[in-house]
């Protein structure tokens, strides 16, 4: 049996037991994980609450987790201990800390109970680590008796000093992973600060190119600012944000290339057989597309309620009207139009009607969108529809037929959506944010693909004239406020044109530079930060300074004509798999580019430089 006065000669027992050797090891770990000069004071390692009944190891370092030790009611608990009280053993914000300790925890508690398989939450619970209140305490730990003159089994006693070090390989986990996630979300805190200055730019600028060498990440920080300005958050991983923007009708993204031109990025003519007719139709593209909804939206945003109502509603309704039209053609049966015409059939986007004798076996086609146009415009009989020069030609031709289904679809446009529904439904449009990302906007000629839309983006909200007439909507084109664009160049590519003056003035251009993303990578990766240094070396004289410092000058290597921030490869070749081999990466990828840097002249050939190379 193991004798003791009190807690605190129980304590000095088991200190005396653990010895100096753990003393030192906890010491060199916390020096070793908190990165500091100077091993820990051993006199403020240790404290004793008020009443002499808690004990704590590592009270020094408030901030991290602790061991912890109490004696009441003739049972002794030991373990990790997490607190968020307000007290002895804690710093400023404790509920904080607590969450980023246990959430530490809990990443590494699989391999925690492995370690300590006798542990368990003697104090709280596991769905509490990283959601802790202000006020709660956990211990993670195991618990002995001890009688009530003061009396420990031995074998308990050893099973103690076991437990507390090897408690040490725990501590250590949680210490180097809550090390790393304090990093990281300064790291995270500082990016979406970034984030946010770039959403405050395009509000303002409304269209942004992001510049710098490759491998920097320019596309990948577009996809965040698109992310943060149309859902006004982050995603919590590149898989959410993935599905988020894809799935997103307020989202865009495209990329140019030297033959791309005006007829494939904003307004131009295609070609369709339909029945073995050839069918000439303008269609907007890619921008107009997008403008054409961020416009709608805005213009709906400052409607009354009941202009925008027919807008939000129009489509469904009329889905709607064309399922029960379905019905009533289903088998044998017709839907008259005329006492010798009728619908015999629909398509996905048209009525198929046909009379006897001299019509085709399909019949014509009456798209649904000129049955919607004629109801927009406020048509009511045939002259209306015969005279509108938004209906297709053929509509203007076969007013008689299409009236018929336009005064069908009005009734049913007023039987059918009654005033509760209205009310329940109908509700103020908010105005939403639109992104376009247009990546490698230099290979393209800008001059060309954008045309008259030169003038759009300066002057927001303005029409302007578009080459080609879109049925319906003339030539009209707007690029609205709530449209924005984010371009991404390579700065190093010289094979490709550059942007006149003319359109950059309308751009804000921000540079994105390749850095050292040492302990700022998730879970499961490494930053090859020997060789990113070693590259950097070949543009720059002094890889400690920063980018923007004035004695940062060009190494010998790299030609007078260029800017090291124009062509130093960029942080994301580095970035690898935990158990990936870096140098497969710089033998396939990093090498390439820097023989065709040579070749290219960006830099300078010399022994010193194939000397470097070969040492990479």
């Amino acid at each position: 049996m193991i004798e003791f006065e009190d807690f605190e000669d129980l304590i000095k027992k088991i200190e005396n037991n653990l010895g100096n050797d753990f003393n030192n090891r906890f010491r060199f770990i916390r020096k070793e994980l908190n990165k500091s000069k100077k091993l820990p004071n051993r006199q403020i390692l240790t404290q004793f609450d008020q009443n002499k009944s808690e004990w704590v190891y590592n009270y020094g370092g408030k901030k991290e987790i602790q061991y912890h030790l109490f004696l009441r009611d003739n049972v002794l608990g030991y373990g990790l201990g997490i607190n968020s009280q307000r007290g002895s053993f804690n710093n400023d914000d404790p509920a904080a800390t607590a969450n980023l300790i246990g959430a530490s925890f809990k990443q590494n508690f699989k391999l925690i109970c492995k370690i300590l398989p006798n542990y368990h939450f003697e104090i709280g619970s596991y769905d509490q680590l990283g959601s802790m209140k202000e006020g709660e305490f956990i211990l993670f730990g195991n618990t002995v008796k001890v009688s009530e003159t003061n009396t420990i089994k031995k074998a308990d006693f050893n099973t103690i000093i076991y437990d507390l070090t090897e408690q040490l390989k725990a501590y250590r986990l949680i210490f180097k992973k809550n090390v790393e996630m304090k990093l990281n979300q300064k790291n995270l805190t500082n990016h979406m600060g970034r984030i946010m200055e770039f959403e405050k730019l395009l509000l303002n600028k409304k269209q942004i190119i992001l510049q710098g060498p490759p491998g920097t990440g320019k596309t990948r920080l577009a996809k965040e600012i698109a992310h943060q300005l149309i859902f006004n958050k982050q995603a919590a991983s590149d898989k959410e944000q993935k599905v988020a923007l894809s799935s997103s009708e307020q989202f865009k993204i495209v990329q140019f290339h030297a033959s791309y031109g005006y007829e494939d990025f904003v307004r131009g003519i295609s070609i369709e057989n339909i029945d073995g007719n050839i069918i000439y139709e303008t269609k907007n593209r890619i921008l107009g597309e997008i403008a054409s909804k961020a416009n709608r939206n805005f213009l709906q945003s400052n409607e009354d309620l009941e202009t925008s109502y027919q807008e939000l509603f129009l489509d469904q309704a009329f889905d709607e009207f064309v399922a029960e039209i379905a019905e009533e053609t289903e088998g044998d049966n017709k839907y008259e139009l005329t006492d010798n015409i009728s619908i015999v059939s629909i398509d996905e986007d048209a009525f198929r009607y046909k009379g006897g004798k001299g019509w085709s076996e399909n019949g014509n086609r009456m798209k649904f969108a000129d049955i919607k146009q004629a109801f927009k415009d406020g048509n009511i009989n045939r002259q209306d529809v015969k005279k509108n020069r938004n209906l297709a030609r053929l509509a203007n031709w076969h007013s008689s037929y299409y009236v018929r289904v336009l005064n069908d679809f009005q009734k049913y446009w007023d039987n059918n959506l009654v005033e509760n529904e209205k009310e329940d439904e109908q509700s103020k449009v908010d105005v939403k944010n639109y992104v376009l990302i247009i990546d490698e906007i230099n290979r393209a000629n800008l001059s060309s693909v954008l045309g008259e839309l030169i003038y759009a983006l300066e002057y927001r909200g303005e029409p302007v004239e578009s080459l080609y007439d879109l049925k319906g909507k003339g030539r009209e084109i707007v690029l609205p406020d709530n449209l924005f664009i984010i371009g991404t160049m390579n700065t190093a590519d010289r094979s490709v044109g550059h942007i006149d003056y003319a359109i950059r003035r309308r751009f804000a251009f921000e540079s994105v530079l390749p850095q050292d993303l040492s302990g700022q990578l998730e879970s499961g990766y490494a930053f090859a930060k020997d060789e990113f240094e070693e590259v950097k070396a070949l543009f720059v004289n002094d890889i400690t300074l920063g980018w923007d410092n004035s004695e940062l000058k060009k190494s010998i290597h790299l030609s007078d004509e260029f800017d090291p921030k124009d062509v130093c490869i960029g942080h994301s070749y580095f970035i690898h798999k935990d158990d990936e081999d870096i140098s497969q990466r710089m033998t396939y990828e990093i090498k390439p580019i820097l023989e065709e840097y040579i070749k290219d002249g960006v830099l300078k050939e010399s022994d010193a430089l194939r000397t470097a190379l070969k040492e990479l």
